[in-house]
């Protein structure tokens, strides 16, 4: 009982740990610009409690300028749109992954594999020439294309389908031959669960891109909200905009929490 009780209080501490740099934007964002230059910049004593609250990072983001808000909803028309044909691709790719019979399907499993645990700094040329050849640089699709056909949620659903009954699969395929009508009537409802979570995946990679938009866009009116936040003045604008970019991330979290974990739970190479 007392071994439990450290092993919860070591716990607590790490989640703590991790919880800290989040609580100080969102602490930092209700900061003047004077305090944020005498704590992080003149080296003055730490102090992470504002001393005095104001809200003039939070109205020059939202209302004193338009620049915001329009990358705002740049980024979230990317993440949607890569979201949705992510999550088409990868239940097809799945499905395909766990009961198609051609051969070399465990090769391909194997690179599919391979492929997710490949840095993005590895695939970035032959992305970039890809884009180019297509025409497609200076676009969003430069963006939700490549997002459309990441890996990892073939993998995942892949592994949500094959725990799937044997005996539920030749039942459907007794009733139809069509494979899309199996996928869509009896696979889909099956494994939502495993959809959702590659959904979540999805999206915060597609939200989160940096070196993507800084590389395939040139036009700053077609940057994400990733590449606007660096380039505002006042640093109390700054926190301000990291706190409202964790927003939908943080609140799609906590609405599928258990979706996203049971599908970490079936993530197995």
């Amino acid at each position: 009982m007392r071994k439990i009780r450290l092993l919860k209080v070591g716990a607590a501490l790490i989640a703590a740990l991790f919880l800290l740099p989040p609580a100080m934007i969102v602490l930092s964002s209700f900061m003047s610009d004077g305090d944020l230059d005498k704590i992080y910049a003149d080296g003055a004593a730490f102090c992470p409690i504002p001393r005095e609250a104001t809200l003039s990072g939070y109205w020059e983001l939202l209302f004193a300028s338009q620049a915001y808000l329009a990358t705002f909803w740049n980024s979230l028309g990317i993440a949607l749109c890569a979201t949705a044909l992510n999550a088409v691709v990868s239940l097809v790719a799945g499905y395909a992954l766990a009961h198609a019979r051609f051969p070399g399907r465990g090769c391909l499993r194997f690179f599919y594999g391979f492929a997710m645990l490949l840095p993005f700094q590895v695939t970035l040329l032959p992305q970039y020439l890809l884009v180019r050849a297509l025409h497609l640089y200076n676009t969003w699709w430069a963006l939700i294309l490549p997002a459309a056909f990441a890996p990892m949620g073939a993998v995942l659903l892949s592994q949500f389908i094959r725990e799937m009954p044997g005996a539920m699969l030749e039942a459907a395929y007794l009733d139809t031959s069509s494979q899309l009508r199996v996928l869509t009537r009896i696979v889909a409802p099956n494994v939502h669960a495993g959809i959702l979570a590659a959904a979540l995946l999805a999206f915060a990679e597609s939200w989160n891109m940096v070196e993507q938009p800084l590389i395939l866009l040139k036009d700053e009116w077609l940057q994400p909200l990733s590449l606007r936040l660096n380039a505002l003045t006042s640093a109390s604008a700054r926190f301000a905009g990291a706190v409202l970019y964790m927003v939908p991330v943080v609140l799609l979290y906590f609405l599928f929490e258990n979706e996203l974990i049971e599908g970490v739970k079936h993530l197995k190479l």
